[in-house]
């Protein structure tokens, strides 16, 4: 094997005491993160969402995500164009968060867990890839300090399809990776692909304006605006940045990703061994 393209977090210590080279980048687009079903009566306020987004420590994800990962800093990663660093509107907040909830209604049950009107706020994330499940099972202790029940629904690959399109879940994770910033539209705009489940008509608008919009510093500031509307409103829950991190034996030569995150392979040769 010549060059490893699904090196995994566990294994990057041994690859690199063996002194094998790390290819490895951020790729653009959006960054992993947990999308609501907005057509549930639970996200009819932006209260829970927004709670969400306050109940994530991303800086203690660190602890358990690679040195080539690292946690989101917007909706979009910093390798796309018009990237805007979120980090203040992302940083934990517990005690915010909790008065979000106090003031929507959710309030603690003797288990810590929060309820209104005898609903108690118990919130599924659906999702395929099993890497992805020690990250969960931290956010999972992080949102239970502010007394949401994080539910873990790891689907077959076969199997998620079907369960995002039927509209059988509260939350999933997911990226989408892509090299411009229109990738927004493709994930937020109800008139594209899944949307957010229901059409919210303000973000439909600067969605709208931003893919049509000829001037670059126009185009900047309306992708700067939605970057801001969609964490303060909660349409999305940043999670971490999608990453590519390939390995590769000491003779290979000229291997190189590409901007969305492909490998290109047309000037790659083998060295001879020694």
């Amino acid at each position: 094997v010549d060059v490893n393209t699904s090196v995994q977090p566990q294994d990057e210590k041994v690859l690199l005491a063996q002194g094998l080279p790390i290819l490895a980048r951020s790729n653009p687009g959006l960054v992993y993160s947990f999308f609501p079903n907005e057509s549930l009566p639970l996200w009819a306020t932006p209260a829970v969402r927004r709670a969400l987004v306050k109940g994530i420590n991303r800086p203690e994800l660190q602890t358990i995500l690679s040195r080539y990962q690292q946690p989101a800093t917007s909706v979009l990663a910093k390798t796309t164009p018009s990237y805007v660093d979120q980090s203040q509107a992302l940083a934990y907040d517990p005690k915010g968060a909790i008065k979000l909830l106090e003031d929507d209604g959710w309030l603690p049950g003797k288990d810590g867990i929060r309820s209104r009107d005898g609903q108690r706020l118990q919130v599924g994330v659906t999702w395929s890839f099993p890497g992805y499940t020690p990250t969960l099972e931290l956010i999972k202790e992080q949102l239970a300090q502010i007394g949401v029940d994080l539910r873990l629904n790891l689907r077959s690959d076969a199997e998620i399809g079907g369960v995002i399109r039927s509209g059988n879940y509260d939350l999933r994770l997911s990226d989408l990776t892509r090299p411009d910033p229109d990738v927004i539209l493709a994930a937020f705009s109800s008139k594209f692909g899944r949307g957010l489940g229901a059409a919210e008509p303000d973000l439909d608008a600067l969605l709208d304006q931003q893919s049509v919009a000829v001037d670059p510093a126009r185009r900047t500031a309306l992708v700067a605006q939605i970057q801001n509307r969609i964490i303060d409103q909660g349409y999305a829950v940043p999670i971490k940045e999608s990453n590519t991190v390939f390995a590769v034996a000491p003779n290979v030569r000229g291997l190189w990703l590409s901007t969305p995150r492909w490998p290109v392979l047309h000037d790659t040769w083998l060295a001879a061994s020694r």
